[in-house]
């Protein structure tokens, strides 16, 4: 299975609210790997450069910061995210050799 199939059905996870459910297609360069609980919030990777992103309805795809392809030539894990979707937890490789938290 293709991962962008997931990015098709991404967002049709979404929770349902009382107007009833809802689908939002990202476009192709985005591979979704994880969801918050209710589907609200949605985290992944860009194809290109794998930089991590958070999705949500009201911000759409935001890309969190720096990615490991331009250091390492490769993506360095997937992005998880935690039941409530406030936190979102990746592996990005950088020059400095620090261990991170953001957010």
């Amino acid at each position: 299975m293709k991962p962008m199939n997931i990015n098709m059905l991404l967002v049709a996870a979404m929770a349902s609210v009382a107007s009833g459910q809802s689908m939002t297609l990202l476009p192709d360069t985005y591979i979704v790997s994880d969801f918050s609980y209710d589907g609200s919030v949605a985290a992944g990777n860009m194809l290109g450069p794998y930089e991590t992103f958070r999705w949500t309805a009201e911000t759409g795809p935001v890309l969190l910061g720096r990615a490991s392809l331009p250091l390492i030539g490769l993506a360095a894990g997937s992005p998880d995210i935690s039941h409530d979707g406030t936190r979102i937890s990746a592996s990005i490789v950088n020059d400095t050799g620090e261990f991170l938290t953001q957010g």
